[in-house]
């Protein structure tokens, strides 16, 4: 059982990793994410405005932003066949890199989880046959006895 659930931690940690790698929009998303704490967070310093409340022209300002990236990517022709996906927020991008490291951390733990599990089988098993091996020398030993 514990080489079982090391072997779906396994898998679970590589499914991860494939995923962190991969797609680009989500990291530019991100970068967009950081970007937009950054200049709350220095406004903030500033004093011009607390950094819990969003002003609208930082909003159009983003917009825009968004507009003139997605003016900018070269789109193959195929890809007016093809429906539009859904529009991730930039709360929802770091939403989803959150997830990902949560994902990343919950692996890390069955891992751990199964190695541990597994060490406590084999200990489990070494002091089983300690205990077959003692009953054999006990019945070897009452046997010359009796011959």
């Amino acid at each position: 059982m514990g080489k079982h659930m090391a072997a779906i931690s396994q898998a679970f940690a590589d499914l991860l990793q494939d995923t962190e790698t991969g797609d680009a929009r989500v990291l530019k998303k991100a970068k967009r994410a950081e970007k937009k704490a950054m200049k709350k967070y220095i406004k903030a310093m500033e004093g011009e405005q607390p950094t819990g409340e969003v002003n609208e022209d930082d909003e159009v300002a983003e917009e825009e932003e968004v507009e003139i990236e997605k003016s900018k990517e070269k789109r193959p022709s195929s890809s007016k066949k093809k429906h539009k996906k859904n529009k991730k927020t930039v709360e929802q991008a770091v939403d989803d890199e959150l997830i990902v490291n949560l994902k990343a951390n919950l692996a890390t733990e069955l891992s751990t989880a199964a190695k541990e599990e597994q060490e406590a089988i084999m200990e489990r098993m070494k002091s089983h046959g300690t205990k077959i091996d003692g009953e054999r020398k006990r019945q070897k030993d009452l046997l010359n006895e009796r011959l």
